[in-house]
């Protein structure tokens, strides 16, 4: 039958130090209950800022740490630079750097196949960039498979309503903490809430197959316009 679930979408905003270690001492790092693969290449390159924030005086214990199999490292820049963000590189082909001059706010990204490291010493601003990449990516699966989809912001959760054919709804909430998605699909008949099931795990866990093309980000834009969308800038 038709259930709720708990998707895992991200790790807590952790210690990058901490974080670091965890990740290097098992595959899978487990907080709170949420395990997710950490591969090599992320680890590598959030070694690498570590690395040279220390270098460059920058104070290191305030870094923290969060990590999303989410890959559409586009998609993700993108909503950065909605929000007044300016994407530069690190000297890294894997690590970027946004910087908002307005706020003087600032992270790294650190992009590869299995996901995205998101640093920062503004923990909010982590779970807050999350959270909004977690939103849109699956609110645009939905939108391909046909539902319309509509986000809004009930308290400091994002919530997404998907209506499809015969009767089938979708409710997805998204924490501010950015930790995990709780899927309701029991208003949806089967066999198509396991599709969404299945549409929504593969979209969190599978690597990026290839970078978007030209033609997909227009796609992409298309969709978009069709989303009817209720919530604040992060």
């Amino acid at each position: 039958m038709s259930e709720v679930r708990s998707v895992p979408i991200a790790t807590p905003a952790t210690g990058l130090a901490e974080m670091i270690g965890a990740a290097i001492g098992a595959a899978v790092v487990v907080t709170g209950g949420i395990g997710l693969a950490i591969g090599a290449g992320t680890i590598s390159a959030c070694k690498e800022v570590y690395k040279r924030c220390k270098e460059g005086g920058y104070p290191i214990e305030n870094l923290k740490m969060a990590y999303t199999p989410i890959n559409n490292f586009d998609g993700f820049s993108q909503i950065l630079k909605n929000n007044g963000f300016k994407i530069n590189s690190f000297g890294h082909p894997d690590i970027s750097i946004a910087i908002n001059p307005l706020t003087s706010e600032n992270l790294f990204i650190v992009n590869s196949v299995d996901g995205i490291g998101i640093i920062s010493d503004n923990k909010d601003l982590i779970q807050s960039s999350i959270q909004s990449f977690a939103t849109q990516e699956l609110a645009f699966a939905l939108e391909e498979i046909g539902f319309k989809v509509t986000i809004e912001e009930k308290g400091k959760d994002k919530v997404i309503t998907a209506r499809g054919t015969q009767r089938n709804y979708v409710d997805i909430k998204i924490g501010k903490g950015a930790i995990k998605a709780e899927i309701d699909t029991r208003r949806s008949k089967r066999p198509k809430c396991d599709i969404i099931q299945q549409l929504i795990s593969q979209k969190l866990r599978e690597p990026e197959k290839k970078k978007t093309t030209g033609l997909q980000r227009e796609k992409r834009h298309v969709v978009n316009n069709h989303i009817h969308i209720k919530q604040k800038k992060i």
